[in-house]
């Protein structure tokens, strides 16, 4: 997987390790897409793209998909205990290729979600990728995905993990944006500096959809 953006990733890295958590492997991929999975169970805009009721495998694959198919993607977590993950991608993402990402398991999506997912899925990126155009101009170090189990949240975590590439960034002169769908999710994501910059909905949902920077 060619990485375009190899040096910030490489530094990124750096910094992670220096912060004292754990750099996700390859081999770790199946372990961490199922701690993510339980911890978006009821996430309501991934309820929606499933179609109205949370699809474990489904999920997983949105996200297997998704890590293969972008370059710049580094991920890491508290431990190799995996109380919290995160998943981002280096400035100058400008979206999925739906060629790779089909031949990295999209296909398999469309097999197995039909037309409706991969048309909400479509929906979702045009909409999420606007909002962070019109935030970030896309020059940003997007936060894909984050998660905190249950028996962790409270612990500080939003901080620790966030906090070394938030500051990471701004001495760069670099954003950090991600997007959340709840009131929770903005919570922790305050914790680590990040503050709602815009609000809206996802076309054809009632999912609430919040643009955070910092």
């Amino acid at each position: 997987m060619a990485v375009k953006n190899l040096k910030s990733v490489d530094e990124a890295k750096k910094v992670i390790r220096e912060a004292g958590l754990y750099i996700v492997k390859e081999s770790d991929y199946e372990r961490i897409l199922n701690v993510a999975a339980d911890y978006y169970e009821e996430d309501a805009l991934v309820t929606w793209l499933c179609g109205g009721k949370f699809k474990r495998e489904i999920f997983m694959n949105i996200v297997r998909a998704a890590i293969y198919s972008m370059p710049d993607t580094f991920i890491y977590a508290d431990s190799e205990d995996f109380n919290a993950l995160a998943i981002w991608i280096a400035p100058g993402f400008g979206g999925v290729n739906i060629p790779v990402y089909f031949k990295n398991g999209g296909y398999d999506l469309l097999k197995k979600g039909g037309i409706g997912l991969i048309f909400r899925l479509f929906i979702y990126n045009m909409y999420s990728g606007g909002l962070r155009k019109r935030q970030t101009g896309g020059k940003d170090w997007y936060l894909f995905v984050y998660t905190v189990r249950t028996i962790s949240k409270g612990l500080g975590y939003g901080e620790r993990m966030l906090k070394p590439i938030t500051e990471f960034a701004w001495k760069r002169g670099e954003a950090c944006y991600s997007e959340v769908n709840n009131d929770i999710g903005i919570a922790i994501m305050k914790q680590a500096g990040f503050q709602v910059r815009e609000q809206g909905k996802v076309l054809g949902s009632n999912v609430n959809h919040y643009g955070m920077i910092v």
